[in-house]
């Protein structure tokens, strides 16, 4: 038998296995005690695999997770339902460490009648995903930020989708630009030079190795014939489908341009 197939060095691979998978293994009995967790758990939770060890999965759980993540356990076991569940855990300095959880219930056949019934046991695989519920807690505190500013600025305002189309527009921006429903409905109403300026600041803009960021001030013909000009800035996010927008806000610099073109004319 070589090294390789020694059940000592066998086991010992396993073990390295577990304690570097991404995912946790947990293994539970039926009334919650944890009867073993691999060691992968340390370097997740600042403690040993030992430590939870004979432990109830509910003491490991913090406080407002326990309610919902018991109920949860006690339908796999009388039902066998195999739901997901997110939880929380404390690290061992007090950081709430979110889980993604998968729970199966299992029964093990017993070696022969006179050994009784099947021993039931429930398996759990943890998964560390502190790190994406962070950044989508983010990304959803940046999208209300922007429709704040949308819904409530006095000024013309709008989310674009990548594409141009209108998402949503404020009371400003519709009295301002009418029914516009997209971006090149707007490019349709500008001067031949400046809209091809846009298009171009617009493009780069979209493009994803760009910041997402950019401005250009544009004149725009009225319903009624009249030009009115207008600066535009506006800023990429991505929306909780992970979709790139774009919150754009306009500013009317009628008044300005026109005394700019007064003074030119008097030089």
């Amino acid at each position: 038998m070589s090294d390789r197939d020694k059940p000592a060095v066998q086991a010992g691979r396993e073990q390295a296995l577990l304690r570097h998978a991404a995912d946790v293994l947990v293994e539970l009995a039926i009334d919650g005690r944890i009867l073993y967790i691999a060691p992968s758990i340390e370097p997740i939770l600042a403690r040993p695999a030992e430590f939870f060890v004979g432990r109830s999965f509910v003491e490991v759980i913090v406080p407002e997770d326990r309610a919902s993540a018991l109920a949860a356990f006690q339908k796999v076991v009388a039902t066998g339902a195999e739901p997901l569940v997110h939880l929380r855990a404390l690290r061992r300095d007090g950081f709430r460490v979110e889980f993604e959880v998968t729970v199966r219930l299992f029964e093990d056949e017993p070696a022969s009648e006179a050994d009784g019934e099947p021993t039931k046991r429930v398996v759990a695989v943890l998964r560390d995903v502190t790190q994406q519920s962070a950044e989508a807690a983010v990304t959803k505190r940046r999208n209300e930020h922007y429709r704040t500013i949308v819904e409530s600025g006095a000024r013309p305002a709008a989310i674009l989708a990548r594409n141009g189309d209108v998402v949503f527009s404020n009371r400003a921006f519709k009295a301002a630009f009418g029914r516009v429903a997209s971006l090149p409905d707007l490019f349709l109403r500008m001067t031949d030079d400046v809209r091809q300026a846009m298009e171009t600041a617009w493009y780069e803009s979209g493009r994803r190795e760009n910041s997402g960021r950019g401005a250009g001030d544009f004149v725009y013909l009225n319903e009624d014939g009249t030009e009115s000009w207008y600066a535009a800035t506006w800023e990429a996010f991505q929306n909780e489908d992970e979709q790139r927008h774009f919150a754009v806000v306009y500013e009317d610099i009628t008044a300005r341009k026109q005394i700019e073109l007064a003074l030119r004319s008097i030089a």
